[in-house]
């Protein structure tokens, strides 16, 4: 670090803000991207914004700056010398900045379970199978079996990656990529402990560090979505957080927040289907004093439930900091009826915690579940995306609006990361893959930008 110094910009130079990081933290994702960032300058308190990181690409000269601190990849430095002597330094610019970057305020579910050759043994999610009715007169009317990849998917839509694999670095890359571009600033990866995964797909825990890695040179930040393992219980639970916060909070993109009327940031968790315990038996993991309780230790975390129903409310004094409500199907459920979030943001108010409504610009699942029509929302031509952001818009202040979106087997996906649709690989007797007209991406794009900061990415979803 260099106290008291800032950079101007070297010729061709191009600067990212990113905010909500340490100073050290700002400059490790300048360290970890040497090709794009010439220097990393932290703001001061009195400046706007402040306790900021500004990642500047090429390097002007040196200015003395109170407050201020400056640091460059050790590769870097005697470029960052000679700067200091009054010569002009360069560096490769940063390549695609976008002005807006991510907002820690939208956050977007992501799934890291799609395996295909050569870099995994086989298929995995992409071939998922067509999920039966329950009724067996219903079921006879439609596919059973898998899909077979490449060119049929357990999809809506065909992604512009192709059938790609979630540990491919350059797959990694490229969403993170997205991501920022779409104005999305955490990602609420789907997560398994150590050695098991859901029934469709590989163990992915493995996946995290690359996955943190790669959202640290694009600004973004990751924390972990608690899946309903076989045999989940606050108390496996409380094992698991003592191994993820070990494991993985201390990386400069893990996601942290504050405790309503709290200082320090806390590991951010979403726990899927937390309905599935009790509400007496999460408290003895998230109320101060509770039997096995982490409150004020070393395990202590941001903790944030599902709620579904009406009667998933009592859950909001279980001791959790927040609820989402997931689905992006208007009128789904309760928690997925923007009528109702005016409720539910009176629900929070009044026990001091937060609510994260969920948003999406359609809904589509037929691909896996072809009987499920009754659920699907068109997204007319953006008319849908836009009315559920303004459901949120009348939420009293308290309430924190963070959005989240899920898109691949359950689609809900903005057109970023999709190619043309591509109806004719699949044989006649399986759905088409559903058109991207008339909405072009960069309408979509467009939409992002009349809507300020919120966003949608073409990440994977739920299946």
């Amino acid at each position: 670090w260099i106290e008291d110094a800032d950079w101007t910009l070297g010729r061709g130079g191009r600067e990212k803000v990113v905010e909500g990081l340490t100073s050290e933290e700002c400059c490790d994702a300048c360290r970890l991207a040497p090709d794009r960032c010439a220097a990393a300058v932290y703001s001061s308190v009195s400046d706007v914004p402040p306790n900021a990181c500004w990642m500047k690409s090429t390097l002007g000269s040196r200015l003395h700056k109170p407050g201020v601190r400056s640091c460059s990849p050790a590769a870097l430095l005697t470029m960052a010398a000679k700067a200091a002597d009054g010569e002009a330094a360069s560096a490769a610019p940063a390549a695609d900045v976008d002005p807006f970057g991510p907002s820690y305020n939208v956050h977007a579910f992501y799934y890291a379970w799609y395996a295909s050759p050569p870099n995994d043994r086989s298929y995995y999610h992409w071939n998922h199978e067509f999920i039966k009715h329950w009724d067996s007169k219903v079921a006879s009317r439609y596919p059973e079996g898998h899909h077979e990849p490449p060119d049929d998917l357990g999809s809506n839509y065909y992604p512009a990656l192709g059938p790609y694999s979630s540990a491919d670095s350059a797959t990694m890359k490229s969403h993170m990529i997205l991501a920022r571009k779409a104005g999305i600033g955490v990602l609420v990866l789907s997560w398994y402990p150590p050695d098991s995964a859901d029934e469709n797909g590989i163990p992915t825990d493995p996946l995290v560090p690359a996955l943190l890695d790669a959202a640290l040179l694009e600004g973004i930040k990751i924390c972990l979505h608690i899946e309903p393992y076989k045999n989940r219980s606050a108390r496996s639970v409380a094992s698991n957080l003592e191994y993820a916060i070990a494991a993985y909070a201390s990386h400069p993109a893990y996601h942290r927040m504050p405790r309503a009327g709290a200082n320090t940031p806390l590991p951010v968790f979403y726990v899927y289907d937390s309905y599935h315990t009790s509400a007496e038996e999460w408290g003895h993991l998230l109320k101060e004093g509770g039997s096995f309780s982490v409150r004020g230790g070393a395990n202590d975390a941001y903790m944030v439930f599902l709620l579904v129903e009406k009667q998933h409310q009592q859950y909001a004094t279980a001791g959790f900091d927040g609820f989402y409500t997931y689905f992006a199907s208007d009128g789904f459920t309760y928690g997925s009826t923007t009528r109702y979030w005016g409720q539910l943001a009176e629900l929070a108010r009044r026990n001091s915690i937060r609510f994260f409504p969920s948003v999406g610009p359609g809904y589509i699942d037929t691909g896996v579940r072809p009987w499920n029509g009754g659920t699907t929302r068109d997204r007319r031509d953006g008319e849908y995306y836009g009315a559920m952001w303004q459901g949120t818009t009348n939420l009293k202040p308290y309430s924190l609006k963070i959005w989240s979106v899920k898109p691949l087997c359950e689609v809900s996906t903005v057109f970023l990361d999709f190619a043309p649709a591509r109806p004719l690989l699949r044989p006649l007797t399986k759905p088409r893959y559903q058109p991207h007209r008339p909405l072009q991406p960069r309408s979509a794009r467009t939409l992002r930008l009349s809507r300020s900061r919120p966003s949608m990415s073409g990440m994977r979803g739920r299946s």
